[in-house]
């Protein structure tokens, strides 16, 4: 699948409805579709002790590091524009004090302000005739302050309304975990970033997990079982320039209470898409995030909250930094798993670790792995 058609396959699902057998056919099947995952865990006790128990621990993306991470957006440029023109259009019907209304000539310029840019090699707009920010800054200074005063708060307050309305729409349940796409490519030498970064600078270790594996178990269970809906709502994440927005025309109607139920709708779907967005600065990461509601994963239980069953664990590799402690926890889980446990290696000549090689064929012959177990 491209990305518009995981468009449509997430707006279908909307992670709150059963799966459609077609599209679930067409994503699992889709030629892109990892045959294994890995994830990166930094040196805590509880992440050994979630895979000893065969559970993957599934997060809270309004906790995540990237603070525009799964959230919607609206082009507020465009929103200012569009709202400030409604309220020129108003106003100029009234006569009296140009201090103290708005002009038509006014109105021109605002109308002017995006109608004119243009976009630069790297994607930024430039204004030839300003930009709508600036251009109300112009024509409010040269206006009564009470005047203003009003214009402004008129669009703070409307801005607010928006902002509130899509940060209460996001869906609480909503859990997610996140997983790499290594797939053939080992020798990648962004994949030093991500020991780094999330195996706490290579003091912690990578799991891989074996996707296959889970598509068999669905195939057997059926379409309504964890492993079909696993596999399901599965997605490689896509890196872009631009945010998910809202229709500006939406973003109006929330600001003035008037949003309908088709709204609503188109805005659930926005911020679904917004799960498997990010900026192009993530790109190293090759990100796919499995998305779960709460029909899935354990909401009572303490120690198990947030959890599903996941026994697919196919390697356990540990970063060149680890501690004994760490080493000697990870070879005795390798052990109980029956899944070879092994070192990576700085290389002597390139930016690349060796011994990092990811597989979904488990290894039979262990050699000495399992030695000082």
């Amino acid at each position: 699948m491209n990305k518009e058609n995981y468009y449509k396959y997430i707006d279908s699902l909307s992670f709150t409805n059963k799966l459609n057998k077609d599209l679930y056919s067409q994503h699992v099947s889709n030629i892109n579709f990892p045959v294994s995952l890995v994830r990166f865990y930094p040196p805590l006790k509880r992440n050994i002790d979630d895979l000893y128990n065969k559970k993957l621990w599934l997060s809270d993306p309004r906790l995540f590091n990237d603070p525009f991470d799964c959230k919607v957006a609206f082009n507020d440029e465009d929103f200012i524009r569009h709202t400030v023109m409604k309220c020129m259009l108003t106003d100029i019907k009234k006569k009296g004090n140009i201090r103290k209304h708005f002009t038509k000539e006014d109105l021109s310029s605002i109308y002017k302000s995006l109608d004119t840019r243009v976009v630069d090699h790297i994607g930024y707009s430039i204004y030839k005739h300003g930009s709508v920010y600036d251009n109300l800054y112009k024509i409010l200074s040269k206006k009564d302050p009470l005047f203003s005063k009003k214009i402004n708060n008129i669009l703070l307050r409307y801005k607010k309304r928006v902002f509130k309305h899509l940060k209460q729409t996001q869906n609480n349940a909503d859990r997610i975990a996140s997983f790499c796409n290594i797939g053939y490519n080992v020798d990648n030498p962004e994949l030093n970033l991500m020991w780094a970064h999330y195996a706490q600078n290579y003091e912690g270790f990578c799991v891989e997990f074996n996707v296959n594996k889970i598509k068999e178990a669905a195939k057997v269970k059926g379409i309504n079982s964890l492993e079909a809906n696993i596999v399901g709502r599965l997605f490689p994440v896509y890196y872009c320039k631009h945010r998910v927005h809202i229709p500006t025309i939406i973003a109006e109607h929330i600001a003035i209470n008037k949003i309908s139920a088709g709204d609503s709708e188109i805005i659930k779907n926005k911020i679904n898409r917004a799960y498997i967005t990010k900026s192009t600065v993530w790109k190293y990461e090759h990100e796919w995030r499995l998305i779960l509601d709460e029909r899935f994963y354990e909401t009572n239980p303490q120690n198990d909250k947030y959890k599903i069953d996941f026994p697919y664990v196919s390697s356990i590799f540990y970063g060149h930094n680890a501690k004994k402690s760490t080493i000697k926890h990870l070879k005795q889980l390798g052990f109980k798993l029956g899944v070879p446990v092994k070192e990576i290696q700085i290389d002597n000549n390139r930016y690349l670790l060796n011994n990092f090689n990811p597989t979904t064929s488990l290894i039979d012959e262990f050699d000495d792995i399992w030695h000082n177990v």
